[in-house]
């Protein structure tokens, strides 16, 4: 399976021993039409002729400091509170100045991982309702910095990068799914939304780790800049090596949060949608393995959430067009953990399976968390599961919902010890649901030990 890119054009580059400085210079990330965070201290930094007096302002807060021998400087601006009225950040450096114009004040988001991170709005189910939007300004406080592919042996400085504000034409090359996440964030919140657009298509999750090429060319630029928290994105090329994504997931969050200086950064992550040829193997495995690597991160790791996708993929693409509603779950889950909204954002969880009977008949009973109004989908007749015995040959089950549980038999398995559900990577019969209409992802239980 070819997993396609965007964008396949790659500036590679080997960081060198940085030439003395005779003028301020800041990240590209610091620009005319950021958006700043709210509600936290702000890292400012950049470099100058060294020994320079650097100082920076911003509305009442000024802070000044030295470039050190090498010309690196830093200073952090106090907290600030959210605001739509544009101001500008000013740098002065002995003669030097730079003024950054139209600057806001909100929550900025992370962006990140592979294709379906990187497809734009402009491919996206909600191209022309998003267009006409941006068209008429409503949208003119949603800035995205895209950062181009690039790679580097060692940490950059910056890169080749701007932000843009959200209009007509611009916006549809943002993200599609950061978009439609910032789009629903700004209608609950009321506050300017920025969107650091930094994933890359085809890519697998190593490159993205701590001292990865993409980290030190894409991620390391940007840090420590003050952000809200992240959404990712990516799993499709690690699809064959679910035993240890699990582990590199946590330690990539791990290390994003260490290096944003957050170490309790919401982490939204996206379960890979449905696709390929439907099978009639009730445990076909496959991508099933990689969705399941997805939910032990987000149930093992503080503050981690899981957004399923299995009801919004495309047998024939692995780029599904609605990215509208990964966007919307994404954002619910947000405005419930870091914002305290009282709406429902997290799919049922199967937690624990044990023995039933069901008229006489063996059976599994799976118990769920999230499972407030359990059912199948539009009132269909439940499906999805399948059952089987120490043999481990499972087959299609009947299943019934009992309160906040599922009760799951078939006379073909007398004495069931193991319940699978979803568990193929195009799960067509999958339709469990809770009472907010959101999908249960795969899971696989044992009574067994």
């Amino acid at each position: 399976m070819r997993i396609l890119a965007l964008a396949p054009i790659v500036a590679t580059v080997a960081l060198c021993a940085a030439p003395a400085l005779a003028d301020l210079e800041l990240p590209a990330v610091f620009g005319d039409h950021m958006v700043l965070q709210r509600d936290s201290a702000l890292p400012i930094w950049g470099r100058a002729t060294a020994g320079a007096k650097v100082t920076v302002n911003f509305g009442a807060a000024t802070q000044s400091t030295t470039a050190d021998p090498n010309g690196a400087w830093m200073v952090t601006l106090p907290a600030t509170s959210a605001s739509a009225s544009p101001r500008d950040l000013v740098i002065t450096a002995d003669g030097d100045r730079v003024t950054l114009h139209d600057v806001l004040v909100g929550d900025v988001w992370l962006c990140g991982g592979q294709s379906n991170m990187e497809w734009p709005i402009a491919l996206s189910n909600s191209v022309d309702e998003a267009s006409k939007e941006a068209a008429t300004g409503k949208r003119a406080t949603i800035r995205a910095f895209k950062i181009p592919h690039t790679l580097a042996e060692q940490p950059l400085f910056t890169n080749d990068a701007t932000w843009r504000v959200a209009n007509g034409e611009t916006v549809k090359q943002m993200t599609a799914v950061g978009y439609e996440f910032s789009r629903a964030l700004a209608d609950a919140l009321d506050v300017p939304i920025g969107i650091l657009d930094i994933n890359w298509g085809g890519t697998r999750i190593e490159p993205w780790m701590r001292g990865g090429q993409m980290f030190n060319a894409m991620i390391e630029p940007v840090t420590p800049f003050a952000i809200r928290g992240a959404i990712w994105y990516q799993g499709e090329s690690n699809a064959g090596e679910a035993n240890k994504y699990a582990e590199q997931l946590t330690q990539l969050i791990g290390a994003w949060r260490e290096e944003f200086r957050r170490e309790a950064m919401p982490f939204g992550v996206v379960q890979l949608a449905a696709f390929q040829d439907v099978s009639d193997n009730p445990a076909e495995g496959g991508w099933s393995d990689l969705r399941a690597a997805q939910a032990d991160v987000a149930r093992r790791v503080p503050k981690t959430g899981l957004a399923v996708t299995l009801d919004v993929g495309d047998a024939k693409d692995i780029h599904p067009r609605d990215k509208r509603t990964v966007g919307q779950r994404l954002a619910n889950w947000m405005l419930a953990t870091e914002f305290g909204r009282a709406i429902p954002a997290s799919s049922p969880v199967a937690i624990a399976v044990e023995p039933a009977t069901v008229d006489g008949t063996k059976a599994l009973r799976v118990r769920f968390e999230n499972a407030e109004g359990l059912g199948a989908r539009a009132n269909a007749p439940l499906d999805g599961f399948g059952i089987a015995g120490a043999d481990g040959q499972f087959v299609w089950a009947t299943a019934r919902v009992d309160g906040e549980s599922i009760v799951v038999w078939s006379p073909q398995v007398a004495e069931p010890v193991e319940v699978a559900y979803a568990w193929q990577n195009n799960p067509v019969r999958a339709n469990l649901v809770n009472g907010a209409g959101l999908p249960a992802g795969p899971f696989r239980l044992s009574t067994k030990k």
